[in-house]
């Protein structure tokens, strides 16, 4: 057995415990836990169909990289809508959380509309460092909501959130 796929089973078997702690755990979730619950869910996707992709012989690099644009906008969704609740409503804060979310909402679109319309593997140099720069985009994002968050939040509570931080 390889180590890919070791890892990713591991990684889908403890997603979905944790999405099962999550259903059965929480009466009321409210919208962030709604949110929460669909990034796990979409890992827990994510995880299998990577360990399904370790065990073929032939990669599909373009169905791994839309796998991988979803899960990285399911959690910034979660970061998004956690930092979104976290601001008040006059917070000048909340008109950068927008704009982040929208440029992060266009990247995800565009790369997952380019695979829709041309699932073939990429060959052409420029284009396949546009998308690869667009992979990066959705991970600054994703720092800069955890880094956002973590601002926010009061030093008493940071302790609280470091498992947001650390995931």
């Amino acid at each position: 057995m390889n180590i890919g796929l070791t890892g990713y089973l591991l990684s889908a078997i403890a997603f979905s415990a944790l999405l099962a702690i999550l259903l059965i755990g929480w009466r009321r979730p409210g919208p962030v836990g709604h949110v929460l619950m669909w990034a796990v869910a979409v890992s827990v996707l994510w995880s299998a169909l990577f360990a399904w992709q370790w065990s073929r012989p032939v990669f599909n690099p373009g169905f791994l990289f839309i796998i991988e644009v979803f899960r990285d906008s399911a959690w910034l969704g979660f970061l998004w809508l956690l930092n979104w609740k976290a601001t008040g409503p006059e917070d000048r804060a909340r008109r950068y959380l927008a704009a982040i979310g929208l440029v992060a909402g266009v990247i995800a679109l565009a790369l997952v509309v380019r695979f829709v319309i041309s699932p073939a593997i990429v060959s052409d140099e420029p284009l396949r460092d546009l998308l690869l720069l667009g992979k990066l985009g959705l991970a600054l994002c994703l720092l800069v909501m955890i880094e956002h968050l973590l601002r926010s939040t009061s030093s008493a509570d940071r302790w609280q959130v470091k498992y947001v931080a650390l995931g």
